[in-house]
C-alpha cells in the first residue's frame, strides 16, 4: 500500500558472470518507484530515463552520476568476490537494493542484499551492524560488522546522502514540471460564463500547478447570488479545442477531460470551484494533439 505523504529513491544493483567468465553490472536509480536512471556495463554511463532529466541535468552533473556508476561497478565486483571467498558455495549472482523511504514520520533507510537469488545480508544504518538472513550469510556479517570505517559510509548513505539526493531530485523535477505546464497551457483560453457572459469581477484564477501524478491543474473561483435564474459555464478553447461545461448545482463528471467542482457556503452564496484536470487527454494547436505534461518516457 502507498500513501500520498511517502516518498522513496532507491538504487538496485545486480552483478552476475556469463558462460564466458565476464562480469555484468547494472545500477538502476528509482525515485518513488519509477525509473530515473539506468546504468549497465560495459559503457557504465548512467542514462536517464525521464524527459525532465534532460532539461534539468547540465553535463557536469550526468558526468557525476556516470563516475559513480564506475565507483560502484568496481565497490559490488570486489564485494561479490569476497562473498565467493567466504561462503561454500560458488556465488554467480548478487542483488543488492539500498535506499531511503521518506515520509512524515521521518526517514527509513534500507540495505538489503541477495546471492544467487535467495536473501542473504540485511544492512542497518543506524546501529551500522550486518545481520545475516541464512547460515551461509554468517561469515559475511560477522566480518562485515567489524568494518568501522565502510560501515560509517554505508550509514551516512542511508541517514543523509539518501534524503540529500531525494530532495534534489524532487525539487528540480517539480521546477520542471511547473515551467513545462506553464508553457503548454500559454494557449489555453480558460474562462467562467453567466448567461453567456464572461465574468470578470471577483474572479480568482490559480495555476497551472503540477498535481504530481503527471497532470497538471489550473483552478478559477468566484462567489456568485444563490439566484438560479442566471445560467453558468466552464469554457476552455484552444486553437485545437472547444469545451463548454455547465454548472447544474450537482457534480458533473467527464471523464479523463474536466472535474467541475462545486461546493456550498454558510449563508447565501455559492462558491464555484472549476478545477481542469487534463489526465491522458491530448491537445496543441491545430497540428493536432498531445499530452500536457509527460513524465515517463522510457
Amino acid at each position: 500500500m502507498s500513501f500520498p505523504d511517502t516518498h522513496s529513491l532507491e538504487f538496485q544493483y545486480l552483478v552476475y558472470g556469463d558462460p564466458r567468465g565476464l562480469q555484468h553490472f547494472h545500477q538502476t536509480t528509482l525515485l518513488n518507484g519509477v525509473v530515473v536512471f539506468h546504468c549497465e556495463s560495459p559503457a557504465l554511463r548512467d542514462h536517464p530515463r525521464q524527459e525532465w532529466i534532460a532539461h534539468t541535468f547540465s553535463a557536469q552533473d550526468l558526468l557525476e552520476r556516470e563516475e559513480y556508476c564506475k565507483d560502484q561497478y568496481y565497490v559490488h565486483n570486489k564485494m561479490l568476490g569476497e562473498i565467493d571467498n567466504m561462503i561454500t558455495e560458488s556465488a554467480d549472482l548478487l542483488q543488492r537494493r539500498r535506499g531511503c523511504i521518506i515520509n512524515s514520520s521521518g526517514v527509513i533507510a534500507f540495505d538489503e542484499w541477495a546471492v544467487n537469488g535467495r536473501d542473504f545480508l540485511t544492512f542497518e544504518p543506524q546501529t551500522l551492524e550486518w545481520t545475516a538472513l541464512s547460515d551461509l550469510a554468517g561469515p559475511v556479517a560477522v566480518k562485515w560488522s567489524g568494518q568501522s570505517v565502510g560501515n560509517h559510509v554505508y550509514g551516512a548513505f542511508g541517514q543523509s546522502d539518501c534524503p540529500r539526493t531525494h530532495r534534489m531530485f524532487q525539487q528540480r523535477r517539480a521546477a520542471w514540471l511547473q515551467q513545462a505546464a506553464k508553457q503548454d497551457l500559454s494557449g489555453l483560453r480558460i474562462r467562467l460564463t453567466e448567461d453567456g457572459v464572461p465574468i470578470e469581477h471577483g474572479l480568482q484564477r490559480t495555476g497551472p500547478l503540477p498535481n504530481g501524478d503527471e497532470t497538471v491543474q489550473t483552478r478559477l473561483q468566484v462567489q456568485i447570488s444563490t439566484n438560479r435564474a442566471q445560467t453558468y459555464r466552464c469554457e476552455i478553447e484552444s486553437d485545437a479545442v472547444n469545451f463548454s461545461v455547465p454548472w447544474d448545482e450537482r457534480l458533473l463528471e467527464e471523464p479523463d477531460m474536466i472535474l467541475p467542482v462545486v461546493g456550498v457556503l454558510v449563508g447565501s452564496a455559492l462558491l464555484i470551484l472549476i478545477s481542469l484536470h487534463y489526465i491522458h487527454r491530448f491537445w496543441k494547436g491545430s497540428a493536432g494533439y498531445k499530452k500536457v505534461v509527460t513524465d515517463d518516457i522510457p
